[in-house]
């Protein structure tokens, strides 16, 4: 039971901390922006909602909102792909204009 309860706590102190993403776009990334690599990554999708009305600058900087050079890396390649082949891409947010999560969705 304590080695369960030991993974458990060891899982939660492990996972990324940032607040629950509670509202999904999908759309076409417009512009993207790399002034501020490695630690965020600047762009533009046609489409929004109330919080965050389409055409706003928009940062990617990782599931946290941390800067990871990692994450951000990942995203601004994705984002670039999604240019490239006219795919949509799904865009997470929690409140605002805060990005968590980025999905490169299937072209349409």
């Amino acid at each position: 039971m304590l080695k369960k309860i030991a993974i458990a706590v060891g899982i939660g102190l492990t996972a990324p901390v940032c607040a629950n993403a509670d509202v999904f776009v999908s759309g076409h990334v417009t512009a993207l922006e790399a002034s501020y690599l490695p630690s965020a990554a600047g762009f533009f999708i046609d489409a929004g909602y109330n919080g965050c009305p389409a055409g706003n600058y928009l940062q990617w900087k990782g599931p946290a909102n941390d800067g990871n050079p990692d994450a951000v890396t990942g995203g601004f390649n994705m984002m670039t792909q999604a240019v490239v082949n006219r795919a949509p891409i799904g865009v997470s947010f929690s409140s605002g204009c805060t990005v968590h999560y980025l999905y490169l969705l299937p072209p349409s």
